[in-house]
């Protein structure tokens, strides 16, 4: 059997610009020089605590909804946007991440650099920026795109034909995340938008150890409705965990063991009477920075999730709320800009011959510790968090809070 890891992550962000040049046409090339990028560990954009504020938010509209999330795929398209912000849109990006517009382009082009090295794993990143004829992209906003996050800029007739702009756009969404999401924007959302941001994050990664047949059985998960489930649980040993006094983890080797998938099992201490638990309380940084050589014995549940949502509120609720309200956009286009709704779409697939997962996010904008013994038992029977994690690059690609199944 195979096992193997497919997260697939499309982030557009639809901004109202003015003027490209030649209805379907490239626009004018820029430079194909590349700015000398350093090492992805170099480049420290860590945003756990937000992104776990933010699944928490979504799960609290919905608690018995399973959230999956990739902050990864977040930063590419706002780092994109943060290139044209200025005023006070700028100085809440610059807060939120802790970087300015030219280190979130040198952490984009250090994680593509690095991806580009990969060769027992495959983790693909795609940008591509859109706009409607007659909007026009800065000289400088366009370049930058091109050299640090090799975003191409394509001119679509978004106003008078959004059909046809809305096809090409979901095709790119479509091939770079090889179809598990094959539409990201509706007609009505590119009529009502001027420009369009596209990043697309690729995963496909097999596991360093394959799951045997006998290593699949029946497995009963209590939901946080109260009812229990049967579903196929897979079972392996490991040596590597994460133990801090809210949760304990195991995480599990790609053929690329800098790339590991982790599942978390929050302590009941911070669960609810049902199960339910807040991302932000485990303390996700922590209990990375947790990780110990200890032997395991851990299961996992098979599951096939998907989640769709608009993130407006909880960016805002993050301190990003000058994005929506002030034309602060202004290095992107000759009309300033601000944005309207961010869209994300998410769909993983994990089984006994891999995993596959799929998310999208629009951004779109419009003009004017536990006690460990020698051995160590971790069922995810009950809900959980997971999280793929690149260990090199510290990055957080992929997480999920999953309560019913």
């Amino acid at each position: 059997m195979k096992k193997r890891l497919v997260s697939m992550l499309l982030l557009t962000a639809m901004l109202s610009m003015t003027g490209c040049a030649g209805a379907g046409t490239p626009i004018d090339e820029v430079s194909d020089s590349q700015a000398v990028v350093r090492e992805a560990s170099e480049i420290d954009i860590n945003t756990n605590m937000h992104m776990a504020s933010i699944m928490d938010q979504l799960s609290d509209a919905t608690p018995e909804d399973n959230i999956l999330l990739s902050g990864t795929s977040i930063n590419m398209a706002l780092g994109m946007t943060m290139q044209g912000a200025s005023g006070e849109s700028l100085s809440q990006l610059q807060d939120f991440y802790g970087a300015d517009a030219d280190e979130m382009a040198g952490y984009a082009s250090s994680l593509m650099a690095r991806y580009d090295k990969l060769k027992n794993v495959e983790v693909k990143l795609s940008n591509g920026i859109y706009c409607d004829e007659g909007e026009v992209f800065t000289e400088e906003y366009r370049k930058k795109l091109k050299d640090m996050y090799r975003a191409d800029a394509l001119e679509l007739p978004f106003h008078s034909n959004s059909g046809s702009s809305a096809k090409v756009i979901n095709d790119f969404c479509d091939g770079n995340t090889d179809g598990m999401i094959p539409t990201i924007v509706t007609p009505d959302i590119v009529a009502q938008s001027d420009a369009i941001l596209v990043n697309a994050l690729y995963f496909n990664g097999k596991w360093a150890k394959k799951f045997e047949d006998h290593q699949v059985d029946d497995f009963e998960f209590n939901n946080i409705s109260g009812q229990v489930t049967t579903v196929k649980g897979m079972s392996a040993k490991t040596t590597d965990t994460y133990v801090n006094d809210n949760a304990m983890a195991f995480s599990y080797a790609y053929k690329d063991d800098s790339i590991v998938f982790i599942g978390v099992l929050p302590d009941e201490s911070i669960c609810d009477d049902n199960g339910n638990f807040n991302i932000s309380d485990i303390d996700i940084d922590d209990l990375l920075q947790s990780h110990i050589k200890q032997n395991a014995y851990f299961t996992v549940p098979k599951f096939s999730l998907e989640y769709g949502t608009t993130l407006d509120a909880a960016l805002k609720d993050q301190g990003l709320s000058s994005l929506y309200s002030n034309y602060d956009l202004t290095g992107m286009t000759e009309n300033p800009q601000k944005v309207s709704t961010v869209i994300h779409k998410v769909k993983i697939e994990l089984d006994e011959e891999g995993t596959k997962a799929a998310a999208a996010t629009a951004v779109a904008t419009t003009k004017n510790a536990v006690e460990v013994e020698s051995f160590i038992e971790i069922r995810l029977d009950r809900p959980f968090a997971f999280m793929v994690y690149d260990k090199e690059a510290d990055e957080v690609l992929f997480m999920g809070k999953v309560v019913t199944l």
